[in-house]
C-alpha cells in the first residue's frame, strides 16, 4: 500500500511538471546540403557529407508573440537543437533566437533588401563539443527570410504554417578543431518543417497505470 501511495505522488508531481514545458514548440526538419567547404587538410568529422545530402532535425522555443509595435526581439531559448547527418545525432541544449519585423538591412546581406522583410535567426557560436571529442567545436545558424507579411511585429510564432510562409530558409552548421585554425561548413536549404507532439500528461499516467498493475501482479503472487 505505501509503494502504490508513493506511485500516486509520483504521478501527481510529474503532471504538476508539465506546465513547465506545456508552451514550447518543437519543429522538425529536413535540409538539403548545397555546399561543403573543407580547409586543408580536412577535419576528421565522425560523418559524410556532400553536396545533395539530405539530413535532419529538431529546434524546441518558447512561442512569443509581442506585438506590431515590437520590431526586433533578441532571446536566448533554454531549449534543445538536433541535428542527425549521415546517421549521427549531436545537439546543444540553448541557443540565441532573434526575430526582425520589417527591417530594411540585414547585416548578412550583401546589399539592402528592396522591400521590408521578416526575418528570424537561430544561432549557437562555434565552441559547442562534437561529441565525446574535446578537440571538436561546433556550431550552427538558421536564417527564415519572408515578406512583411509574415508577421506583424517581432515574434517567434507558434503555428508552423507562419514558419511555413518564410519564402527562403536554410542552416549553416560550421565545425572546427579547437585552435580554430582548420574548419568545415555545411550550408543547407530547408526544405520541409513538421510539428512533433509535445509529451502529453496522459502518457505518464499510462506509465504510472503501467507500474501499479505490475506492483499488484507482484504482491498477488505467492511466495
Amino acid at each position: 500500500m505505501r509503494l502504490m501511495k508513493k506511485l500516486v505522488c509520483v504521478a501527481m508531481l510529474l503532471c504538476a511538471m508539465q506546465p513547465a514545458t506545456a508552451g514550447t514548440v518543437t519543429l522538425g526538419f529536413e535540409a538539403e546540403v548545397l555546399e561543403v567547404n573543407r580547409d586543408t587538410p580536412p577535419l576528421q568529422l565522425p560523418f559524410e557529407v556532400e553536396a545533395g545530402d539530405r539530413f535532419r532535425g529538431t529546434f524546441t522555443f518558447e512561442p512569443l508573440d509581442v506585438g506590431s509595435e515590437i520590431d526586433q526581439t533578441e532571446i536566448v531559448e533554454p531549449y534543445a537543437v538536433k541535428f542527425v547527418i549521415d546517421g549521427y545525432a549531436f545537439s546543444t541544449a540553448d541557443y540565441v533566437a532573434q526575430s526582425f519585423d520589417n527591417i530594411l538591412s540585414d547585416e548578412d546581406l550583401g546589399s539592402p533588401p528592396a522591400a521590408p522583410e521578416d526575418v528570424i535567426r537561430l544561432k549557437k557560436t562555434l565552441g559547442e563539443s562534437l561529441g565525446d571529442s574535446s578537440m571538436l567545436q561546433w556550431g550552427f545558424a538558421f536564417a527564415f527570410f519572408g515578406d512583411e507579411h509574415v508577421m506583424s511585429g517581432a515574434d517567434f510564432p507558434a503555428d508552423i504554417e507562419a514558419w511555413r510562409d518564410f519564402s527562403e530558409a536554410s542552416v549553416r552548421v560550421t565545425f572546427a578543431n579547437q585552435g580554430m585554425d582548420n574548419s568545415s561548413s555545411v550550408l543547407a536549404s530547408i526544405v520541409a518543417l513538421r510539428q512533433v507532439p509535445e509529451p502529453k500528461a496522459s502518457s505518464i499516467f499510462a506509465a504510472i497505470a503501467a507500474s501499479l498493475f505490475l506492483y499488484r501482479i507482484g504482491s498477488d503472487a505467492p511466495d
